[in-house]
C-alpha cells in the first residue's frame, strides 16, 4: 500500500489527470527482494534513506521483518557499543508497535520503519567484518508457528468438552484439557473411556497421552 501511494504521488506530480499508458508499466515491476538481500541494506547499510527504502523492497510485512531484523543483528554487530545502540533501536521501534496495537494509530508506523532500519544502519559505527556470517530465520517466529498448532489442537479437543460439558471450549481447554491430560498418562483404561466418550480423533489421544506409544494402546 505505502508503495502504491508513493508511486502514486509521483506519477501525479505537474498532472491534473493519469491515464492507463502512464501507469502500466509499473505492473511488470518486480517490487520484492530476498529477505536476506533486505536485511544486508539495512544492518549494513550507510544511509538512513538506503535503510528505510529496504523496507518498500521487502515482501514480508512490517512485523515479521522486525523479528528478522531482531534475530540478525547480535550475529552481524560485533561491537557492542554498536550493539547497544541497535537494540536501543529496536527497543524503541516495538514501543511505537505497541502503540499502534493499542491506539490503532497507524501513523506511528513511520517511527517503527526509522528505528527498526536508519536506527540500525547508523549504529553501525565500529564493527568489522569477521567473514561471512548467514542470515537466520527468527527462532521466535518458529516458536509461534508451533504453538499456535498446538493451540489449535487444545482448541479442538475444547469443542469435543464443550459438547458434553455445555461451557465453552475456551475454558473447556483451559479448565478440563491439564486434568485429561494426567488421566491419559497415568490411567490407560479410564483414557480409553473418555476418548470413546468425547469421540476424540487419533491427534488429540496422541497429544493427551503424551507419546505414540500410550496413544497406540488407547
Amino acid at each position: 500500500m505505502r508503495s502504491a501511494v508513493n508511486d502514486l504521488q509521483a506519477l501525479a506530480q505537474g498532472r491534473k489527470k493519469l491515464t492507463y499508458e502512464d501507469v502500466s508499466w509499473m505492473g511488470y515491476r518486480d517490487r520484492q527482494e530476498s529477505i536476506f538481500n533486505i536485511l544486508r541494506m539495512i544492518i549494513y547499510g550507510r544511509t538512513c534513506v538506503g535503510a528505510k527504502r529496504a523496507v518498500d523492497m521487502a515482501d514480508v510485512d512490517i512485523d515479521m521483518l522486525f523479528e528478522w531484523i531482531y534475530e540478525n543483528v547480535p550475529s552481524h554487530l560485533n561491537d557492542p557499543h554498536d550493539l547497544a545502540k541497535a537494540m536501543d533501536a529496536l527497543s524503541m521501534a516495538d514501543v511505537y508497535r505497541g502503540r499502534i496495537r493499542a491506539t490503532q494509530d497507524w501513523s506511528f508506523v513511520r517511527y517503527v520503519i526509522d528505528y527498526m532500519t536508519a536506527g540500525v544502519a547508523m549504529a553501525r559505527q565500529h564493527s568489522k567484518s569477521s567473514g561471512w556470517v548467514p542470515f537466520k530465520f527468527p527462532q521466535r517466529i518458529k516458536m509461534l508457528s508451533r504453538s499456535k498448532a498446538e493451540r489449535g489442537l487444545q482448541m479442538r479437543i475444547g469443542f469435543k468438552i464443550k459438547r458434553k460439558f455445555h461451557i465453552s471450549a475456551n475454558r473447556a481447554a483451559k479448565e478440563i484439557l491439564p486434568y485429561l491430560k494426567i488421566i491419559f498418562k497415568n490411567n490407560l483404561e479410564m483414557a480409553a473411556e473418555i476418548a470413546k466418550w468425547l469421540d476424540l480423533d487419533e491427534d488429540m489421544i496422541e497429544y493427551l497421552a503424551g507419546n505414540k506409544k500410550n496413544a497406540g494402546v488407547l
